[in-house]
């Protein structure tokens, strides 16, 4: 039993190692500057939209750079799979936002930010149902009952989570 908790554990901090926590907000920040941006252009507050998009967006890219995903391609473990689509998601939304930059004023959809946005939170939220699970599968063994994986946000908050 013990060892079953152990590995249970492990399993649950390696899930948590690579949750991105304020995934969902920080992007939501970043799209809507680039929507502001777009829709209400505003040469005098453009500068500064794009400066916040960019260090929005920094965060997010900085937390992927960190995961290695050649080390998590040889567990060929379907969890963290969703981490993988979202990178991908990422390098599209990235490149949409660069180019949406380039344009502005004159030519921008709109859609394709929020759309990435949407498809990028919902992944995240796949790679978060497998982490809860992991969580609730420590907590409901026996000794595991106070388990908790820290975490740090993107803000740099640490966090203590016993289920999610």
């Amino acid at each position: 039993m013990e060892n079953e908790l152990e590995r249970l554990k492990q399993r649950a901090e390696l899930l948590g190692r690579y949750y991105c926590k304020g995934l969902g907000a920080c992007l939501c920040f970043v799209t809507d500057c680039i929507d502001g941006l777009m829709n209400h252009f505003d040469p005098d507050t453009a500068k500064k939209e794009i400066e916040d998009a960019n260090f929005g967006f920094s965060k997010i890219k900085d937390f992927y750079s960190k995961i290695p995903f050649d080390e998590l391609k040889t567990r060929n473990d379907e969890v963290f799979f969703p981490l993988f689509i979202a990178r991908d998601f990422l390098k599209l939304y990235e490149k949409n936002m660069e180019e949406s930059f380039r344009l502005v004023p004159k030519q921008y959809i709109a859609a394709n930010a929020r759309n990435y946005n949407i498809s990028i939170n919902l992944v995240g939220q796949i790679y978060r149902e497998h982490f809860a699970k992991a969580l609730k599968d420590v907590r409901h063994t026996s000794g595991g009952e106070k388990f908790r994986v820290r975490l740090v946000d993107l803000s740099g908050r640490v966090w203590n989570i016993g289920a999610i």
